[in-house]
């Protein structure tokens, strides 16, 4: 959303008032002034802000860039809430690293539809989502990840994550992984 976000007249109001995002699979709905958010600038992708919801929106799948490194992350303190609805494919990406970094107002995220079996970089992908309460990640597949500091850092409100699939074979870098996870009650590692 941020890469997206960029080609807003106003992107930094955009970032700032933003609640909720939701992806749709389809530009049925789409305002005649949407946004081109598109890599190619084809009109493939476009983006709308309708009060404090932001619209990004293809027909068909949208395609995460392959470096998501803060894709989510950092500007949006505010955002509550993000949809994917189904239409959101993560198979390329390679770096997730810091992706929803800060998102402290996030209470739930639903990421178990994530392709991470790409992803070589996960370090501070979830880090400073204090409130989140619920985070379900025992589907990703970490086969290839090497980097996952700071992963889970901060998650205070988190009593329960599992992470007993999570291969780490090739993992090496660890530091700070659940560091400041002050309400985890269990930890299965």
């Amino acid at each position: 959303a941020s890469l997206y976000v960029e080609r807003f007249p106003d992107a930094d109001a955009v970032r700032a008032y933003t609640r909720e995002i939701r992806f749709l699979s389809t530009l049925r709905d789409a305002p005649a002034d949407a946004v081109d958010v598109s890599q190619e600038l084809d009109g493939s992708v476009r983006a709308w802000l309708v009060g404090d919801v932001l619209y990004i929106a293809a027909n068909g799948t949208i395609y995460a860039p392959e470096d998501s490194n803060g894709l989510f992350s950092l500007d949006y303190r505010f955002l509550e809430r993000i949809d994917f609805d189904g239409c959101f494919d993560t198979g390329n990406v390679t770096n997730m690293s810091s992706m929803f970094y800060n998102c402290y107002s996030l209470t739930e995220l639903d990421v178990s539809g994530f392709d991470t079996g790409n992803v070589t970089n996960m370090s501070g992908m979830f880090a400073f989502c204090k409130n989140l309460t619920e985070l379900d990640v025992s589907g990703f597949d970490t086969d290839n990840v090497t980097r996952m500091s700071y992963m889970f850092a901060h998650c205070e409100s988190l009593t329960v994550l599992d992470v007993s699939g999570f291969d780490t074979g090739n993992v090496t870098n660890m530091l700070n992984m659940f560091s400041g996870c002050s309400g985890l009650t269990e930890l299965d590692v």
